[in-house]
């Protein structure tokens, strides 16, 4: 166990990279496209998750889902018990921003619009701003 501790951290420590000409050492996080990225992600995000529930006194989701560091929450709590649990998490770890959308008919999860219409779940592709819709051919 020990030479696989060290040898995650030789992974997740030793990353270099090339900036305009410049090379740099990059000193927290996770480089992109480090083939042990992801794995980190989950293990971190959900150990971060069982911190936050062993903490947080007040109602919570009752539904809560997550793939790697990207989640998605179901709730029907009053609004203001909602915002106080998202104010909770998302200043509870200095170096892990969270973003928050709430709706009561629409949201946004990865590439995927799912809304609440006539009782039922629909889901539509989500394109981001960002997308320049270039595909591979």
């Amino acid at each position: 166990m020990d030479t696989l501790v060290r040898l995650t951290k030789l992974v997740l420590t030793l990353n270099s990279f090339e900036f305009s000409g410049e090379f740099f050492d990059q000193i927290r996080g996770v480089a992109m496209g480090t083939k042990m990225g992801p794995s980190y992600a989950c293990l971190f995000m959900g150990y971060l998750e069982w911190q936050m529930v062993n903490r947080y006194h007040g109602p919570t989701p009752e539904f809560y889902y997550r793939y790697i560091d990207d989640g998605i929450g179901v709730s029907t709590m009053p609004l203001d018990d909602l915002k106080n649990y998202i104010d909770f998490v998302e200043t509870f770890h200095p170096s892990i921003s969270f973003t928050s959308e709430i709706s009561i008919s629409t949201v946004n999860f990865l590439d995927i619009n799912i809304s609440i219409r006539d009782r039922f779940s629909h889901s539509s592709v989500y394109y981001k701003q960002t997308d320049s819709h270039t595909y591979l051919t």
